[in-house]
């Protein structure tokens, strides 16, 4: 069949149209509907489209840059494709943010070396005063970085008390106060300083929160007497410090043996006997008005098994023997 319809009025092939008024005229005339197909001889392929989005354009022949390189090519944004390429498939347009990882670009290089007047990022912590875990943050999630109430980023122990110690230790600052200084006492329970001399030098108070001292007295032979009171099942006696001295009027100079036992103490070795155990203090002959001591409270110079006493021997002294401990329990 050759090209071309002819078209009579009123007869022949009818021609789909769309009857208007032509404007300011008052007279009607007719719109005719066309459907687009390919531009090759004798094709009949019909270009897509539709009434919501128009007709469909192929983008896949399009230029890498099809405006041409411009100005900031060699920035971190490239050309104008490539800026159309990153607002298309972040939906952030160029003048907010600067990608890659130059002086003006949000990111940076691992390495690279700090240049007063970069820009950056503002980073933001989430408050949690609390310390509350958040909800759904297991191992290997992203989790933000927790701040207290001035915005100060929260630094905690990586190991609860009581639990396996694991993991290098955190180094520890101290608040330096002059010598003389009297600190405020804070309340129980309370954070308080580490307190240091100017020079750094800590101040460190020996024994322990309870420390106890107790006396004994005798004025005879004593043979594995217990010196302090009972101790319970499950707890055992520390001793930091230990005197005994001899009265002055005493006309004998008397054996003191001490050290721990749940009834007696370790029986007197024989000479050159090696490693006698649970003894901490011995003394073959006290002379009159003398002493012997051991320790000053601020170390530990004995402990017990659970419940073991502290015990003494000891000959008769005639007048008086007093020995003085100093000492605390704890549960072991």
């Amino acid at each position: 069949m050759a090209d071309n319809v002819a078209i009579t009025a009123g007869s022949g092939t009818s021609v789909a149209t769309d009857e208007i008024q032509v404007s300011g005229t008052g007279t009607l005339g007719h719109v005719q509907y066309v459907k687009l197909v390919d531009g090759t001889l004798n094709g009949t392929g019909a270009i897509g489209g539709d009434a919501t989005n128009g007709l469909d354009v192929d983008v896949t022949r399009v230029p890498t840059d099809p405006f041409g390189a411009n100005a900031d090519a060699a920035s971190a944004t490239g050309s104008i494709s490539a800026k159309l390429r990153y607002v298309a498939a972040t939906g952030i347009p160029v003048t907010a943010v600067t990608p890659g990882t130059g002086t003006a670009a949000l990111g940076k290089q691992e390495g690279e070396a700090h240049v007063a007047g970069n820009t950056g990022v503002l980073l933001l912590g989430v408050r949690n005063t609390s310390h509350s875990a958040f909800t759904g943050v297991v191992q290997g999630d992203y989790a933000p970085i927790n701040v207290d109430a001035e915005g100060c980023v929260v630094v905690v122990g990586n190991v609860a008390h009581d639990a396996p110690d694991a993991d290098p230790p955190m180094k520890l600052g101290h608040r330096a106060v002059n010598l003389g200084a009297t600190p405020t006492a804070v309340a129980a329970a309370d954070r308080t300083d580490w307190l240091a001399t100017r020079a750094g030098v800590p101040f460190v108070l020996g024994g322990h929160p309870n420390i106890q001292s107790s006396e004994y007295f005798t004025s005879g032979a004593i043979t594995d007497d217990n010196i302090l009171p009972a101790i319970a099942a499950g707890s055992a006696y520390v001793i930091t410090g230990i005197m005994v001295t001899c009265s002055n009027a005493n006309v004998t100079s008397p054996s003191v043996r001490i050290g721990f036992g749940t009834s007696t103490l370790t029986a007197q070795g024989a000479t050159n006997a090696d490693g006698v155990a649970k003894i901490i203090l011995s003394h073959p002959g006290i002379a009159p008005g003398s002493g012997v001591v051991k320790g000053n409270g601020a170390g530990i110079i004995g402990i017990g098994a659970s419940d073991e006493e502290l015990r003494i021997t000891c000959s008769t002294p005639t007048t008086s023997l007093i020995v003085q401990v100093d000492w605390f329990s704890i549960a072991i």
